[in-house]
């Protein structure tokens, strides 16, 4: 590998062609030996580990044989790529994953796509997904690790009947208080402040400055929480998740020592964080104080799993930014599925019925003398 290195080096400092052409037949020998060499490690290896793509296109890969074959976030696989690799596997086929999670991203929508490129691996065992755990060759792994019994509660009732074990300690000792004692999970309500309103991208995204803002406000509220190593802020639209990166950028001095992660509910899929800052953005009205529909990310079954991933990242805190009326109120909220409903539902109730919120006017105003304060009075510490 050093030899190739050089020799591109090398190529790149010449200017006769002649020279060049020698150079180049050097590279493409290098080439060729190690790719042989790394066949021969791929052929004697007991394990490999690939994306689905590269297993696909790779020669070194697609000309190999194996025993089995085990998928890990099979919920995100479309079924063609399972196929393509099925021809290689002689004895069995292991897929791991959650089909209540976020599933394949495919731009296509005609039929067929919706059929094969939309569904995931569990599609294949039952369509409907509503009887897998009748069928013999499904195994449902009922402790999860991750979160706070406090936090997974929601996804463990809609979402898996109730059917997930906590083991005690996880998500440790400590709440976290934002502007509620005790609660693991809080709603920063923005809904009656004027200047909440969503707005469109140039390129037709979301974004949404006051719930940005009141994140922001957030994270300098959890500054004295030592027992915090990561904040993740998960938003489902890159519009807005661009708008975070640039901020940060921007003002790093402004945060906390604590690492901060931002990304879109896809990217942030199989992945945690101590605290996780669920910025909703959509809301019922736009700047121009016109109606605008709720984002078709939250419709149906799809609006379920972007909730449920959402939610279960979170270790030990989860902190929801957003309007509480939008997904019950907006333009289009008959799109959004009971389950997806109740359960925020449920969750809002909870907040509101903590003694130690206040939910008037003036609080959910974001005024100076709130628990958490305007972004600006951060910005002039």
């Amino acid at each position: 590998m050093n030899k190739l290195v050089k020799l591109r080096k090398k190529y790149e400092d010449l200017n006769d062609e002649n020279e060049k052409a020698k150079v180049i037949s050097q590279i493409n020998e290098n080439e060729i030996k190690i790719m042989e060499e790394l066949r021969k490690h791929i052929h004697n290896a007991y394990c490999v580990f690939s994306t689905s793509s590269r297993a696909i296109i790779d020669n070194n890969l697609g000309n190999c044989q194996f025993d089995n074959i085990i998928i890990d976030e099979c919920s995100m696989m479309a079924i063609p790529n399972l196929l393509a690799m099925l021809k290689r596997i002689s004895k069995r086929v292991i897929i791991a994953g959650d089909f209540r999670q976020l599933g394949p991203i495919a731009l296509s929508a005609t039929t067929a796509s919706e059929m094969w490129l939309h569904n995931d691996l569990f599609y294949l065992v039952d369509p409907d997904q509503s009887k897998l755990s009748k069928y013999d060759c499904v195994k449902m792994l009922k402790t999860q690790w991750r979160s706070n019994k406090d936090i997974i509660e929601y996804s463990n009732k809609y979402f898996y009947q109730s059917n997930l074990v906590t083991m005690p300690g996880i998500g440790g000792e400590k709440a976290f208080p934002v502007i509620q004692k005790n609660l693991r999970v809080e709603f920063i309500d923005l809904t009656l402040n004027s200047e909440y309103k969503c707005e469109r991208t140039k390129s037709q995204s979301r974004r949404n400055i006051l719930s940005a803002q009141a994140t922001f406000s957030v994270l300098n509220e959890l500054r004295n929480a030592s027992d915090i190593k990561n904040v993740g802020i998960i938003t489902p639209y890159n519009g807005q998740c661009a708008y975070y990166k640039r901020f940060i950028n921007e003002n790093r001095t402004l945060f906390p020592d604590f690492d901060i992660k931002v990304g879109t509910v896809h990217t942030f899929q199989g992945s945690e964080c101590d605290v996780i800052i669920f910025d909703m953005v959509d809301s019922i009205y736009d700047k121009h104080n016109k109606k605008i529909p709720i984002g078709n990310l939250y419709y149906r079954k799809s609006g379920e799993k972007l909730v449920n991933v959402a939610f279960s990242r979170a270790i030990k805190k989860l902190i929801i930014v957003g309007c509480s009326r939008v997904l019950f109120e907006g333009e289009k909220s008959e799109q959004i599925s009971p389950l997806t409903r109740a359960l925020m539902k449920d969750l809002i109730n909870n907040v509101r019925n903590c003694p130690s919120i206040n939910m008037s006017d003036k609080n959910i105003g974001y005024q100076e003398d709130d628990a958490i304060k305007p972004l600006s009075y951060y910005l002039k510490k």
